[in-house]
């Protein structure tokens, strides 16, 4: 079963993501701060995250550095209710954008794309 950790600050989008993801199959954690989601990641591996892009009021460019502070070599799946998709997230790991609101499927979809890459990455890194 793949693990997800859900960083979003908005507890209703938290409880509404974690019912999808598990509906989806994946085992879900969840963080509602930057610390309490350093916490998490240290103490277990997540197949992937999704990260709210202006978690508690910050901005792209704080997202930007604390994805790279937190040395996490996985992919990230951000979140936003804006067009922030603009900033250049280029060296930290695959990723995607998901526009808030957002449904199902468009989740599904951009779920099955992050896992493509990312694993399709893996094996050929395995196979070099």
């Amino acid at each position: 079963m793949l693990k997800v950790l859900v960083i979003e600050d908005e507890k209703y989008l938290i409880n509404i993501l974690k019912d999808i993801l598990h509906h989806l199959g994946f085992k879900v954690s969840t963080a509602t701060s930057k610390s309490e989601a350093i916490k998490k990641i240290k103490k277990s591996d997540f197949h992937f995250v999704l990260l709210d892009l202006f978690l508690q009021g910050g901005n792209a460019k704080e997202s930007k550095n604390y994805l790279k502070n937190i040395h996490l070599n996985k992919p990230v799946i951000i979140m936003s209710g804006s067009g922030s998709n603009e900033i250049s997230f280029k060296g930290i790991s695959p990723f995607a954008f998901l526009h808030k609101p957002f449904g199902i499927e468009e989740l599904k979809y951009v779920i099955n794309k992050v896992e493509d890459k990312y694993f399709r990455m893996e094996k050929k890194l395995l196979l070099n």
